[in-house]
């Protein structure tokens, strides 16, 4: 039987069924995710609802893993965004719509050119700036809900 650790995801074959429990990651974590057991009403696996692909190498790893334990690359959290609502932010409030994206490099970068372009032009580039923040917000939000989608389904 294969068994997952829930906290870092790598994977140990047991065979001694009966006392899981008493197995422990390296990690720390005591091992109990059973792969391919359990199925709910759906027929899904309930224990595959727990685990994704690592996008680099493809090895399956738990959701809630910081980092694939086979090639080491780092998740970052996902967040559920909607992109529309990251359009319309950066249309009317233009760089304060990066705040809705927790992307605050952006925001303060937008807000410095902003106020410098909007000086130097006297506020003629303001209109085609915001359309700007817009396209581009919406693009980061897309990506982040795509990485949403992709990791919880």
């Amino acid at each position: 039987m294969i068994v997952i650790c829930p906290k870092c995801g790598k994977e140990y074959e047991i065979k001694d069924e009966q006392n899981i429990s008493k197995y422990q990651c390296t990690c720390g974590e005591p091992l109990g995710v059973k792969v391919g057991t359990e199925s709910d009403k759906s027929g899904k696996n309930k224990d595959e609802s727990k685990l994704m692909y690592c996008p680099d190498c493809g090895h399956q790893v738990s959701k809630k893993a910081k980092t694939c334990p086979n090639c080491g690359r780092q998740f970052k959290k996902a967040r559920n965004v909607s992109p529309g609502l990251a359009f319309f932010l950066g249309l009317f409030i233009g760089p304060f719509g990066y705040l809705y994206l927790h992307a605050y490099l952006f925001f303060f970068i937008g807000l410095i050119v902003g106020l410098f372009l909007g000086i130097i032009t006297g506020g003629i580039i303001g209109p085609l700036l915001w359309i700007a923040f817009g396209i581009h917000q919406y693009t980061i939000a897309k990506e982040m809900k795509k990485a949403y989608i992709s990791r919880f389904g």
